[in-house]
């Protein structure tokens, strides 16, 4: 065996070598090159940026998330009031209420987008709208109360400090409703 036949063809490295020069040139080269970016950085980032600019992008991006506001969420909600005749106090959101409605524990997003589509009825004083969606969310979403006593909230909050201490930025009831039987 000589070789030839595993893929080894020695004229492969004949033609493709470097003279001795070439590769002493290069690696002046980049001995001179090397230093000179690492300076040009060093400077760069001594340099007072202009006054309008806080950082040179995309060099030095110091303050990358310091300028950006805080996440302020609003959301539309249902809080229940009372369950069969049962006060509920303090009242607590829906999806709370897993043990009482089967789609809470579902965590059923169509109660969202009906809630949203509510609040935008109420916002329009439509007054047709706001009745069939109110009868689909008593229907399929207040299912195992026979009367309930609901309403509809906007919360705005920052989801970090709701998480850890619960507490909301601004809370306004929309309006209130009565499920009857």
């Amino acid at each position: 065996m000589n070789g030839y036949s595993m893929g080894f063809n020695p004229m492969h490295f004949k033609n493709n070598r470097r003279s001795a020069t070439q590769s002493f040139t290069r690696y002046r080269m980049s001995r001179l090159y090397i230093p000179l970016f690492i300076a040009g950085y060093i400077g760069l980032a001594n340099m007072n940026p202009p006054q309008y600019k806080t950082e040179i992008y995309p060099f030095f991006n110091w303050s990358l998330y310091s300028h950006s506001s805080a996440p302020i969420v609003t959301r539309i909600e249902l809080k229940v009031l009372s369950i069969n005749e049962e006060m509920i106090d303090p009242p607590e959101r829906y999806f709370s209420l897993k043990s009482q409605f089967h789609s809470a524990s579902q965590q059923d997003s169509r109660l969202i987008k009906l809630l949203r589509n509510m609040y935008t009825a109420l916002e329009n004083n439509d007054t047709k709208q706001l009745a069939a969606i109110r009868s689909i969310v008593e229907s399929h979403f207040l299912t195992e109360a026979n009367t309930a006593d609901y309403k509809l909230v906007k919360l705005t909050y920052d989801p970090l400090d709701a998480i850890v201490t619960g507490d909301y930025i601004d809370s306004a009831t929309l309006r209130q409703f009565r499920k009857e039987p």
